[in-house]
């Protein structure tokens, strides 16, 4: 929402036309029980909503608001309880443009992915896990990149998820020979990629929107694929 808004809590006053988080709740019938929105003075954007621990849910966005050492555009977390009313907030990056892209919630903590860099540049993907202290020092931060052929590609992600938080699955795009195509990558609990990244492509451009596994085992991913002027919806279905 753009609307003005005072000041709430430890967010600054919103200005008109500035892009604040919305987040509605609603009844099984669709009816509007609350709603708020919380940011700064700048942009800000929501990206994903998890239901978390005690009844609470775990927001996740991208916000141009900047803490000490931090610069352009950076992620921000936003816990709140049942009712909408915050619990805590945190932002998190550096002094490049970070974008939040998922969340997961885990049994001791988040697993957060990103991409750093805008879509008309060169990115790379950030993953970040924290604690169930959201405002301690992450367990790790890392960077990475698809490598095909011994060439680092330019590579974003969309979505992720986890297999019992062992191993993370995180799928999203590459640019390879000025081609999008889909991207698969797997990380262990530590963040470290495990074994090679999966990327499929053809004529035109492909991408993954969202990921899931199933009791299989399998790697299920679904996008979009384009060609000039049409686009489809595509499925991927991969063995872990």
């Amino acid at each position: 929402t753009d609307v003005y808004r005072s000041r709430v809590g430890n967010f600054s006053e919103n200005i008109a036309g500035k892009k604040d988080i919305l987040i509605v709740k609603t009844n099984a019938e669709g009816a509007v029980q609350w709603s708020v929105a919380y940011g700064y003075g700048g942009n800000d954007e929501g990206i994903k909503i998890k239901k978390d621990k005690n009844g609470n849910y775990i927001v996740l966005g991208t916000t141009d608001t900047s803490d000490p050492g931090q610069d352009k555009n950076n992620i921000i977390l936003i816990k709140i309880n049942g009712h909408g009313a915050v619990v805590s907030s945190k932002i998190l990056g550096g002094l490049e443009d970070e974008y939040a892209s998922d969340i997961e919630v885990l049994t001791d903590g988040y697993f957060i992915a990103g991409t750093i860099g805008k879509d008309n540049e060169d990115q790379q993907i950030l993953t970040i896990k924290l604690t169930a202290n959201i405002f301690g020092n992450p367990v790790f931060s890392s960077k990475h990149k698809a490598i095909l052929n011994s060439e680092p590609l330019s590579s974003k992600v969309n979505a992720i998820t986890s297999v019992n938080g062992e191993q993370f699955i995180l799928a999203g795009q590459v640019i390879r020979n000025s081609t999008n195509d889909l991207l698969i990558m797997v990380l262990d609990h530590n963040g470290t990629e495990i074994g090679e990244p999966v990327v499929k492509g053809g004529i035109g451009a492909q991408v993954a929107n969202d990921v899931i596994t199933d009791n299989a085992e399998n790697i299920i991913t679904v996008g979009k694929s384009s060609n000039k002027n049409n686009s489809m919806i595509s499925f991927l279905k991969i063995k872990l």
